[in-house]
């Protein structure tokens, strides 16, 4: 019998899917409370602590909210993360890219 091999990405400090929404949150030059109020049930708390606080390793729910509250480049950010695999997705990566599929259309 074969053992299954899982691919991950190990990330020390924290995920990855973090640095894609900054950065593409600097691009647009959007505020944490300007994207908050744009989300539905995503405070400028919670981004300031994915940025600049102890949070690790965000739900999916609330990162599929914020690339939405970033606009454009965020869904960008958040497919390019999931096509490198920046984040351990597999279960879920067919939903999440039909659901940025109809946040582009």
């Amino acid at each position: 019998m074969k053992a299954k091999l899982y691919t991950t990405y190990m990330f020390r400090d924290k995920d990855p899917v973090i640095d894609y929404l900054r950065e593409a949150k600097a691009r647009v030059g959007i505020s944490n409370s300007k994207i908050a109020k744009t989300s539905v049930g995503l405070s400028a708390n919670t981004l300031h602590n994915w940025f600049e606080g102890k949070t690790r390793r965000p739900q999916f729910c609330t990162v599929m909210a914020a690339a939405r509250g970033i606009g454009p480049e965020g869904v960008e950010a958040l497919t390019k993360c999931l096509k490198l695999g920046g984040r351990n997705l597999r279960l879920v990566k067919g939903s999440a890219n039909n659901t940025l599929k109809k946040i582009k259309a």
